[in-house]
């Protein structure tokens, strides 16, 4: 089966997709539709609400990270988010150092423990 073209124009909202029949075309379409969004718009990060929705943000600030921490952290799991929709096994080591380098109430709060 062909995998399905999807082509957004910038006077379109949401990309249209053009595919054969079937259950499985079907399946790679309503992927490619939430892909787009993630991928397309911007602006804010995009992130699913798994975990980190409106409420993480004033717990994360009450653990003293600041509103750059919040984005900066947005923006690397936004990006690790796009690139594991095209990789089977991304490989994240440089995005996780990144994140456990601009932290540092996580670190001191793991050095604390350690000691």
């Amino acid at each position: 089966m062909a995998s399905p073209r999807c082509d957004a124009t910038r006077s379109a909202r949401w990309p249209v997709c053009r595919t054969s029949s079937g259950a499985s075309s079907q399946v790679a379409h309503a992927w490619e539709l939430l892909q787009y969004p993630y991928k397309n718009l911007e602006g804010p990060c995009v992130l699913p609400g798994y975990m980190f929705d409106f409420w993480a943000i004033p717990y994360l600030t009450g653990k003293g990270f600041d509103t750059g921490q919040i984005k900066e952290f947005t923006r690397i799991a936004q990006g690790m988010l796009i690139r594991s929709f095209d990789e089977t096994n991304p490989d994240f080591s440089r995005e996780e150092e990144m994140l456990r380098s601009g932290f540092s109430p996580v670190r001191r709060c793991e050095e604390t423990l350690r000691s």
